[in-house]
């Protein structure tokens, strides 16, 4: 039995209760409702049709797995079939390849300027030309141009194509060849590789021989003081020849190149002037206007008194490995090495090709390494320096 204060304590709370708390959550609990009907009526729906897109975009998905499944079985199956028909075309075609190649070999025997065989090895009296031949395949960019040369075109290009597809020691290493021409002047006993490469080289077509070619303009001047300016001449030497004494000034490659361009130059005068009545020039001057692709020089031997069988070559050179001459800056890339006899030498001549850490030599059958120390003590003996441009 509760007595009057408790009594009116629970009362007061039930008041509380009843008349403050309840209707305050009145709106809350209406809120609530609200939310639900919005949710129910608009999300819902749009949460369906979203539902609905995702199994139906897996669906497509797998869809397209198998159909991508599908078309790459279908190209591998028709790359096949492409390459069965390559196959058959190309075994088709091997017959008359190997006939126009036969016919081709035939023709190039039977050319003006071959002698009877096409082969020689890289020993005896053969050596100058498997020399000859390796620096002008030495030129990588001479070589990346032969695929786009037509067959037939140009004998002397067809036969260094063939001589660069056949078959080598190692990377770096010259040819062993025994393929090229033998031009009719080296059947009486001419052996010098540098007559034949330069043989070789006026033996192209004319946009091959131009990248050996100097550009040169002339200016001459008569007795009279008539003038005539600007003759200018494209079809310079291919191959310059340097040369140096022990007592030259000259030291370095460059120094010995330039003194040679001055010679060779200097030594190309013009009996007269178009425009001179006096028909007399007094001064001449030759100006470099364009470098070669290619520069091949060919140092000048000279005889020692004391000993007149042993012939020297440049005397107090300097290497190096990029040369600049009048603005052109080139890179040595082969050259051609006399193994004289009397330093105990195989008496006949050496392809040397430049390769990242020195030298790699073929004398004979043999190819052997040299560092640049070994470059130094050997450069006297060089009869051809080949530098292409960079």
């Amino acid at each position: 039995i509760m007595d009057d204060e408790d009594y009116y304590e629970v009362n007061r709370r039930f008041n509380f209760y009843t008349d403050v708390v309840l209707p305050s959550l009145w709106p809350i609990l209406l809120i609530t409702l609200a939310f639900h009907q919005i949710f129910v009526r608009l999300v819902m729906p749009h949460l369906e049709r979203w539902q609905q897109h995702a199994e139906m975009g897996a669906m497509k998905k797998s869809d397209d797995d198998v159909d991508d499944q599908r078309h790459r079985e279908r190209m591998v199956a028709a790359r096949k079939r492409q390459q069965e028909n390559h196959d058959k075309v190309a075994a088709e075609a091997e017959p008359e390849r190997r006939r126009q190649q036969a016919a081709k070999l035939a023709r190039l025997r039977k050319h003006p300027l071959l002698l009877d065989a096409l082969r020689f090895a890289n020993s005896g009296t053969d050596s100058f030309a498997n020399a000859a031949v390796n620096v002008l395949l030495s030129f990588n960019r001479l070589v990346e141009d032969f695929p786009y040369r037509p067959t037939g075109a140009n004998i002397a290009v067809d036969l260094l194509i063939e001589a660069l597809h056949r078959r080598q020691i190692g990377p770096f290493v010259p040819k062993n060849l025994r393929a090229l021409a033998r031009f009719s002047a080296f059947a009486q006993g001419q052996h010098d590789p540098a007559e034949f490469l330069k043989e070789v080289i006026l033996s192209l077509d004319e946009a091959m021989m131009e990248d050996f070619l100097f550009d040169v303009e002339y200016t001459a001047e008569c007795v009279s003081g008539c003038k005539k300016s600007g003759i200018r001449v494209s079809a310079e030497d291919c191959m310059l020849v340097v040369s140096s004494f022990e007592n030259s000034s000259a030291m370095t490659i460059e120094e010995h190149v330039k003194a040679g361009l001055e010679a060779n130059f200097n030594s190309s005068r013009f009996d007269h002037s178009e425009d001179c009545s006096k028909r007399e020039v007094k001064k001449m001057q030759a100006i470099v206007r364009k470098m070669p692709r290619y520069l091949i020089i060919t140092p000048q031997t000279f005889t020692k008194v004391l000993n007149a069988s042993q012939p020297d070559l440049l005397r107090n050179v300097i290497y190096n490995d990029e040369i600049t001459i009048y603005g052109r800056r080139y890179e040595i890339v082969s050259a051609i090495h006399y193994a004289s006899l009397y330093e105990g030498g195989s008496g006949h001549y050496e392809s040397w090709r430049k390769i990242p850490d020195g030298w790699s030599v073929a004398d004979e059958h043999h190819v052997y390494f040299l560092s640049h120390v070994d470059f130094r003590e050997k450069m006297l003996d060089f009869c051809v320096i080949a530098f292409e441009a960079i």
